[in-house]
């Protein structure tokens, strides 16, 4: 388990005893014969403006050190972030993620409310997102890759809403990363690693140092790191899509190599093996197998990257400058760097799916007026200039009767696929940079006769996103290299060449096919920040405590898409338009922390805000505290938050389509079945998602067992207003049993018949805000840390969490597909003079699938057991000055559950697939 809030409170207390315990799993220094008066300096906690002495808030929150981060043997921030028990759902990871919307990124989805319902601050203030959008492709998401690991003191999370405090995003909690400051010396670490059976080696290093001078202090931290990738085919558990040795299904790809066609009066047909020279009699029926997959199915994993290969550099500087003694200025400057390069399987081609076209010759007269009189149509040329072009957008790509690779002399034009192989893998070179700075003044005055903080700053941080995006096709060259394509025209040496779905083609007309499609994306931040914080006056039972500020932002997304995308060129793809779109955000807040009695603490909190797109919101908060002994506290907590639409879901453009096949209208039975036009993409009259969030949570000390801390908590999180996007069918029935949040979806014609209903002009698919959500749920924590007197100084902490519900105004998802209903970590420790050891272990539950098909049977409720993984590491001191760690990343080489519902066989972004992997580390002071 991660460090709990109730850790560091123990530790301030012995502290104020005369006790010294510099750190998790260090020794404690006995306590000296007299003990001297210690002055407790106040510091701000996550989740409130206001600073105390105390770590324990009316809110949940809990500390996560950087000494806390090595024991669990995870190398970045966000694989730390994804053991704590309450992140749920489904993160967003580099592993995978080659052919989804922004590979390479890293986030974190607590309590499975969604990847863009957390909010990130680096030192107390927003950062900016992720350039691209992902997930659906709409939301905006923070890369945890842009904070450098090396860089950080300690990571505090607020476990509940915080919108009263920070404003958008801060939905299912806060995430705060403090970056190292007042850091006096050096520091140098290095590190390599590596699996056993695969090659994903891993090196890195980073330096820190830091020097005070002249009232001034600086401190900086470089660090550079690089892993191989592992492909798909070198686990066990992700080598093949045919999962029915299993119990599945085959779930490989009917793009295969070679081909698959539909022949008129035949039907489906491939061939058992690639082959140049493909016949009517060595063609099988598709599927039909000889030792292998089947005939045109093809293992796309055996391609495709697991594990991408990565690189990681950055350099991060803090200064601090004393101009008097109360006034302070300050400046932080991060540039992070990261590098993403992940191989996913060669381009799958669904014909029905392309804008191909086909010739028709031109009549006789056309024919004559082009090339003078008595001109006959030659059928062997099939140039442009005796055929007319007919277009098939949406229709397919077709293979003609004249292609030397069809046996069948016959147009196929109903349903080919083809996965283009000979060109290698699809290839996602991403690289992302995040530069940051912030400056600022902050110092003390004096006000209603006490001594006030105060701080104002400016802030900018922009993250740019390019995608090299290679090995793809274009729908137009591909159809082009179907017909018929010269190359060396006039020339000796002029040849017509063709492309073969069923096998290798000559290298020149397969480059004819292959593009590059660059892709880039930004999300530039800037703004500043003013506030204020002090005690207002005393009450009977403290003093009064006050933080008020304001806020701006400006933000602005630029996602660049290439003609390609817009024209829906790309063999594979999807159509896409650039998304352009800014706002402005103003902010005011107010927090009280009032002292009812002794024992009672209580806290409000409001914020304002004031979006340019959509208009105004106000969000309160109010916590409790209550210490009843004191060794027992109770706290409790109601508040609201919001999630601002994300700029794609405002400003992406509107876009028309059809319905695949065609639609009855449920309000005009009697009317023929018909395709429905359907109008989507971004809606600028989205309002945000509304959450209210209850809390209930103790921290238990037992006064019989010195060291010994219990916490328990309960969070509830309703949702409504959240966006969404219904299908038009879904729209249509939703209109006719007159359900309201359907209104003004299905735009109609005036109605000229008896029925008073008119015909469809069209429906609006774009988003919405129109659903709900309900999450409950438990935490659930214990610690415990002595020394002994010869066998050195123990810890053993342990936390969980229990996922009662999570419902969108329908069944139960908990415990079911990306939900499991329980996670937990536990961690045991050891330090004795120069040696020390960890044990991290992490356990993901048992959760069951929406069932999968074996057969012509469905079976329902798949369980897809548990996964326990074990990081141990040992320490070593008392060489060279210098700390050697030797340690391991899942000892017992656990895999992921099998999962029959993915076609990876396992549950991206919520197991953990990586095999086992030892690491030594070697880290000095100087």
């Amino acid at each position: 388990m991660l460090n709990p809030p109730y850790t560091k409170k123990l530790r301030i207390q012995l502290l104020a005893l005369g006790l010294s315990l510099p750190g998790l799993a260090l020794a404690q220094t006995p306590a000296p014969a007299e003990a001297e008066t210690v002055v407790l300096e106040k510091y701000e906690v996550t989740g409130s403006r206001i600073k105390r002495v105390d770590f324990e808030t009316p809110q949940p929150v809990i500390s996560i050190s950087a000494e806390d981060m090595q024991m669990t043997g995870f190398s970045t921030v966000a694989d730390v972030m994804r053991s704590l028990p309450f992140n749920s759902g489904q993160s967003l990871t580099p592993v995978s993620s080659g052919t989804s919307f922004t590979p390479g990124i890293n986030t974190v989805n607590l309590r499975g409310l969604g990847n863009n319902n957390v909010l990130v601050l680096v030192n107390g203030r927003r950062s900016a997102p992720y350039g691209a959008s992902g997930f659906n492709g709409f939301q905006t998401l923070f890369d945890l890759n842009s904070i450098p690991m090396a860089a950080i003191e300690s990571i505090e999370i607020l476990k509940d809403g915080g919108s009263a405090i920070y404003g958008s995003d801060a939905v299912s909690g806060v995430v705060n990363v403090t970056l190292k400051k007042d850091y006096s010396g050096g520091s140098l670490s290095m590190n390599i690693g590596n699996t056993i059976d695969t090659d994903s080696f891993e090196k890195g290093f980073s330096l820190t140092y830091g020097t005070a001078f002249n009232k001034t202090s600086i401190i900086t931290t470089v660090d550079w790191s690089e892993r191989n990738s592992i492909f798909a085919r070198d686990l066990k558990f992700t080598s093949s899509t045919d999962l029915r040795d299993i119990g599945g299904i085959n779930r490989s790809s009917s793009a295969g190599f070679p081909g698959m066609v539909f022949v008129p009066g035949v039907g489906y047909r491939s061939f058992l093996a690639p082959t140049a020279n493909p016949t009517v009699a060595a063609a099988v029926p598709f599927g039909a197998a000889d030792g292998s997959v089947g005939a045109g199915l093809y293992n796309f994993l055996r391609d495709s990257d697991t594990f991408p290969q990565t690189r990681m550099m950055g350099l991060y500087t803090g200064i601090q400058h004393e101009i008097s003694s109360r006034l302070r200025t300050y400046a932080e400057l991060t540039f992070r760097r990261a590098e993403t390069k992940n191989a996913s399987a060669p381009t799958p081609m669904f014909g029905f799916n392309e804008q191909g076209y086909r010739f028709e010759r031109k009549s006789d007269a056309e024919l004559a007026a082009q090339f003078g009189a008595g001109t006959v149509y030659d059928p062997s040329l099939k140039s442009h200039a005796s055929n007319r072009i007919i277009d098939m957008k949406n229709v397919g790509i077709m293979i003609p009767s004249y292609n030397p690779f069809n046996p069948w002399n016959v147009d196929l034009m109903a349903d080919n696929r083809v996965r283009f192989v000979p060109s290698g893998p699809r290839l996602n070179n991403v690289t992302s940079d995040t530069p940051r700075m912030v400056f600022g003044l902050e110092g003390d005055l004096d006000l209603v006769g006490d001594t006030w903080g105060w701080d104002a700053s400016v802030n900018y941080s922009r993250t740019s996103t390019n995608n090299t995006n290679a090995g793809g096709h274009q729908d137009r060259l591909v159809q082009d290299a179907f017909h018929g394509v010269t190359f060396g025209a006039g020339t000796p040496e002029q040849v017509t060449l063709y492309l073969n779905p069923f096998g290798p083609s000559d290298d020149r007309i397969r480059k004819y096919t292959e593009i590059r499609n660059p892709i880039s994306a930004s999300f530039q931040q800037r703004g500043w920040t003013i506030g204020a914080a002090g005690e207002l006056f005393t009450l009977p039972a403290g003093a009064l405590g006050l933080a008020v500020g304001g806020e701006f932002r400006d933000e602005a997304l630029a996602d660049y898409r290439t003609a390609l995308n817009e024209t829906g060129q790309i063999v594979g793809g999807s159509e896409g338009s650039s998304i352009f779109g800014d706002r402005e955000v103003y902010s005011a807040y107010v927090e009280m922390q009032v002292p009812v009695t002794d024992q009672v603490e209580l806290q409000l909190a409001a914020r304002y805000e004031d979006y340019s797109d959509f208009g105004t919101t106000t969000k309160p908060k109010v916590a409790i505290k209550v210490r009843p002994h004191q060794s027992l506290i109770l706290r409790a907590s109601f508040g609201e938050s919001f999630l601002a639409p994300n700029l794609p879901y405002l400003y992406s453009s509107q876009s028309t389509s059809f319905t695949s096949g065609a639609t009855i209208d449920p309000r005009r039975p009697g009317d023929q079945p018909t395709q429905i036009k359907q109008l989507g993409g971004g809606n600028p009259d989205l309002q945000p998602e509304e959450t209210e969030t209850t809390y209930f949570g103790l921290v238990f000390e037992p006064p019989f067992l010195k060291g010994l801390d219990i916490g328990a908590d309960y969070f509830r999180f309703e949702s409504t207003n959240l966006i969404t996007s219904f299908g038009a069918s879904q729209i249509l029935a939703g209109e006719a049993r007159g359900d309201p949040a359907f209104t003004g979806l299905v735009v109609r014609n005036p109605a000229t018949d008896a029925s008073g209903v008119g015909t469809i002009q069209f429906v609006r698919t774009a988003w919405t805000n129109a659903a709900v959500r309900e999450y409950q749920g438990y935490d659930f924590s214990v610690g415990y840390q002595f020394n002994t007197a010869n066998r050195g100084r123990f810890r053993l902490a342990a936390s969980a969490t229990y996922l009662d519900e999570l419902s969108f105004g329908g069944p139960n998802n908990a415990g079911f597909t990306s939900l499991p209903r329980n996670r937990g970590n536990f961690t045991a420790s050891w330090n004795r003079g120069d040696w020390g050891a960890t044990v991290f272990v992490n356990y993901i539950g048992y959760r069951y699938g929406t069932g999968q098909l074996s057969g012509t049977a469905k079976v329902t409720n798949d369980r897809y057991t548990s996964q326990v993984t074990v990081n141990p590491q040992v320490s070593y001191s008392g060489l060279f000055r210098t700390r050697f760690t030797l340690g391991v990343r899942n000892v017992l080489d656990s895999e992921p559950p099998l999962d029959y519902g993915e076609a990876e066989r396992w549950s991206t972004g919520v197991n953990n697939p990586e095999p086992l992997f030892w690491y030594l580390r070697a880290s000095r002071e100087f």
